[in-house]
């Protein structure tokens, strides 16, 4: 006999979970909106449905194409802000202009979850390089 809560696992949640993530919001995202489970839910429902595993990966795909094209917008789109510098005695210097740093972070935050969330397509490419020197020390010929 099974214990515990029965499952909310439905078609129409899998689409509203599959359709905060395609939107570009990260699982925790989706999970805080409300009638949504937990992430640990989820997961359990992605190991014990194929056709729910099938959905989200593609939900990721189109949230990786969003996070890149954010991240071209982001570079491509000024800031302008406010920075204030505070000195020793007490005065101030406030600049304006474009939050060059902001916007660094901003890019460099999605680079890295989508080298992450997508290694082979976004990720650093690795390339083994085998010379001559190196086939002679292993001894093979």
């Amino acid at each position: 006999m099974k214990r515990g809560r029965p499952s909310d696992y439905s078609p129409e949640l899998v689409e509203a979970i599959c359709a905060g993530v395609a939107e570009g919001l990260l699982l925790p995202e989706v999970c805080k909106r409300p009638g949504m489970p937990s992430p640990a839910t989820i997961f359990v429902w992605l190991n014990k449905f194929p056709e729910f595993l099938e959905q989200y990966a593609t939900a990721k795909e189109i949230q990786c194409e969003i996070l890149a094209a954010e991240t071209k917008e982001v570079a491509d789109t000024p800031r302008v802000g406010k920075k204030v510098k505070t000195f020793a005695d007490g005065s101030q210097e406030v600049t304006e202009g474009d939050m060059v740093d902001r916007s660094r972070l901003m890019v460099d935050t999605r680079k890295w979850l989508l080298s992450k969330m997508f290694p082979k397509k976004y990720g650093d490419k690795v390339v083994a390089e085998l010379s001559a020197l190196t086939v002679a020390r292993s001894g093979r010929p």
